[in-house]
């Protein structure tokens, strides 16, 4: 089943991403990342989740949220600015059964990855980046007309989550090295708001009250919890050198709406 709304209701199917040797040219920092990603399945299945993993030859999957974007029960395959990476998309097609992605525009000045945007429920945030433009969002707009879409930029920052991460309902995490409080786009006005001065790792919301996050973001995980939240920590070696975090290299399929 396709059905995502939001970054945090409680996660029932996921895509899991992997490293090949097109990654990294050592093979030792292949094979830890691998055994900490089979790792982070084990998590996921002990609490539920159905896990896939996204497994290509010759294809990295280390950024697999990039490739495609979930929207209630519609599938968007985005006009990346990277056209190489089509290939991602092979790897999940078999995982998709029925499915079928809806294809954004080639061309018309449309770029777009999937992690330019952060599902709110009913709001969406869209970033205006190198990776995201206007014209995407505007596309977007007029294919999901009952979404509050509002658009956002924050000085060097490619993808959503490098900056922000929302982890439930009405609480956000933010990276105040890459984000001024006037960047904020109004719909956040009530939402409380975490701010820390560097979001090193990534976080994963697994249900609207625990998430999943880096192990090195010790202060990150100790505001978190002392929010309510509760954290699971792990470790994902490698991932700031390999430009990937516990958010890019998995892909929701399916969130129980609360």
């Amino acid at each position: 089943m396709i059905h995502v709304h939001n970054e945090w209701d409680h996660l029932r199917e996921v895509v899991v991403g992997q490293a090949g040797p097109q990654d990294h040219s050592d093979p030792r920092v292949i094979e830890e990342i691998n055994q900490d990603l089979n790792d982070l399945c084990s998590i996921l299945r002990d609490r539920g989740v159905t896990v896939h993993r996204a497994v290509g030859n010759n294809v990295s999957t280390l950024r697999i949220r990039d490739r495609l974007f979930v929207a209630g029960n519609t599938l968007i395959d985005p006009a990346m600015k990277d056209s190489s990476r089509v290939r991602e998309l092979e790897t999940l097609v078999p995982l998709l059964g029925e499915a079928q992605p809806v294809v954004m525009p080639r061309g018309k000045e449309l770029t777009m990855d999937a992690t330019n945007v952060s599902r709110l429920g009913s709001t969406w945030l869209y970033l205006e980046s190198s990776s995201g433009s206007r014209a995407a969002g505007e596309w977007l707009g007029e294919r999901f007309p009952d979404i509050d879409i509002h658009g956002c930029r924050f000085d060097g920052v490619v993808h959503v989550n490098q900056a922000m991460m929302v982890l439930g309902s009405n609480t956000i995490v933010l990276d105040s090295g890459l984000v001024k409080p006037d960047q904020l786009p109004r719909c956040l006005d009530s939402w409380q708001k975490i701010w820390v001065p560097n979001l090193r790792g990534e976080l994963l919301a697994i249900t609207p009250d625990t998430v999943i996050a880096d192990h090195v973001d010790t202060d990150v995980k100790m505001e978190i919890r002392n929010r309510g939240f509760n954290v699971i920590s792990h470790s994902l070696r490698h991932a700031p050198e390999l430009r990937t975090g516990i958010h890019s290299i998995t892909l929701d399929l399916d969130r129980q709406t609360t």
